[in-house]
């Protein structure tokens, strides 16, 4: 009966991890507004450098939009407990906008994304009723996308 229980335990803790973890971890094919952008979004992305200077601003074309959603989506993350995040010394930031209008110019859909150079990225899709804060895993995802906005 004691053999039982303890097992019975040990499956239980096992699946509490595993169930725990896999919440904590997300893919970014799990990022349910990135799925449907499509090359009829258009997108807007203002970079800040680390030293406060030079603010670039870039318009995407249509394969920039197709590549910076596959950027997304095949990237790792981390979820965080809360929407606010915090960092120290002066970091490349990057503020991307989303937006699909229909045939007679309504916005049906917006997507807000805040990058912070290799550490966080924080989504807001108020039309989906997303909003994710993550830390990113993948070290080169600014690498990624500075190639991405270079168009190179």
């Amino acid at each position: 009966m004691k053999r039982k229980f303890m097992a019975a335990l040990s499956v239980i803790l096992i699946l509490a991890v595993v169930f725990f973890t896999s919440w904590f971890y997300v893919g970014g094919r799990e990022i349910a507004c990135m799925q449907a952008v499509s090359d009829q979004y258009t997108c807007f992305v203002d970079k800040t450098n680390d030293n406060l200077s030079n603010p670039t601003t870039h318009t995407l074309t249509k394969d920039q939009i197709l590549q910076l959603k596959e950027l997304v989506l095949s990237s790792r993350f981390l979820r965080r407990m809360s929407h606010s995040y915090t960092y120290t010394g002066m970091c490349d930031t990057y503020s991307l906008v989303l937006e699909r209008e229909d045939s007679q110019g309504k916005q049906v859909d917006f997507i807000q994304i805040f990058i912070v150079e290799d550490l966080y990225i924080s989504i807001s899709a108020p039309y989906t009723h997303e909003r994710l804060t993550l830390k990113l895993l993948d070290p080169q995802f600014c690498e990624e996308l500075e190639t991405i906005l270079l168009g190179t």
